[in-house]
């Protein structure tokens, strides 16, 4: 009993021999964005409802992009109303974007082939009233 306390306390007052992570202040760093924006952006104001996520081919993780289901409000693009889903990268490093559930969106997508696609370098905004 006394050596498995022994050894306890040795493992608890190791030193964590781990590198501290280091958080970047700006992780949109080497976010690397065209000089000129493209011109056929659709501008799509809607609400967060929900995202549909990729599995990696192990089947356990999720890969680093997806699409965020959005309830159109309006889009300046007539074919697009009810729900859309916009394509997007989830890594900051890859300009990658994140929204909030249930929150309302201003958002600015190119098709790309069926799909919409956005980015960090096409400046989606959150809505001023949502």
């Amino acid at each position: 009993m006394l050596s498995i306390v022994a050894i306890a306390a040795m493992i608890q007052s190791s030193p964590d021999t781990t590198p501290p992570q280091l958080i970047r202040e700006d992780d949109y760093a080497s976010c690397a964005c065209p000089s000129s924006a493209p011109d056929d952006i659709i501008e799509i104001d809607g609400v967060v409802r929900d995202a549909e996520l990729r599995l990696a081919p192990n089947g356990k993780s999720v890969l680093p992009e997806q699409a965020t289901v959005f309830t159109v409000i309006s889009a300046s693009d007539e074919s697009i109303s009810g729900t859309v889903k916009v394509h997007h990268s989830t890594e900051p490093a890859k300009c990658g974007l994140a929204f909030d559930y249930g929150k309302r969106y201003l958002v600015r997508a190119v098709r790309k082939g069926d799909r919409l696609t956005s980015s960090y370098c096409l400046d989606p905004r959150r809505a001023v009233a949502d």
